[in-house]
């Protein structure tokens, strides 16, 4: 009877060893398909953010050199003496310069 006990006692710990090693690679697994799906969200986020970013940058540089190309058009009418003034703007100015110099002497 005695060994019939202690048969069923390292019986027992068998099983609760195997128990323990079964929980123990069950644990590895699951950390191991966490790590791999965390590293696939981080990746694919990253991703969003990179393309994100090129888009907005390019938007930029095409408003960039559009910017430098209006800037350029002026910088050249301007050069080339090619003064477009509103005709009416420019009659006020003429008859504004015109009173004021009538008027200085009084």
């Amino acid at each position: 009877m005695q060994s019939s006990v202690i048969d069923e006692i390292l019986s027992v710990e068998d099983d609760a060893g195997k128990i323990v090693d079964d929980a123990r690679a069950e644990a590895r697994k699951i950390v191991s398909e966490a790590h791999e799906k965390a590293a696939r969200i981080v990746s694919s986020s990253v991703e969003a953010v990179k393309a994100r970013s090129r888009s907005e940058l390019a938007e930029a540089e095409a408003l960039l050199q559009k910017d430098l190309a209006d800037y350029e058009e002026e910088r050249r009418r301007i050069e080339s003496g090619e003064h477009k003034m509103d005709p009416e703007a420019k009659e006020r100015a003429v008859s504004r310069v015109i009173d004021r110099i009538l008027t200085v002497g009084e």
